[in-house]
């Protein structure tokens, strides 16, 4: 992974934890959640490079 691509990846989980704090989520099931969107990231990022 680039430092690029790092980056833009924190900002979007970032994005997605404060739209989910900012919509009424508790925080530590926003951070659960922005935990699992970085994991799917991660995963299907994973799957383009391997094919």
């Amino acid at each position: 992974m680039t430092k690029e691509t790092g980056g833009q990846m924190g900002r979007a989980v970032g994005k997605f934890y404060k739209e989910l704090v900012d919509s009424g989520f508790p925080e530590a099931e926003a951070l659960k959640m922005s935990k699992d969107y970085l994991r799917t990231i991660i995963s299907v990022a994973s799957n383009f490079k391997d094919n």
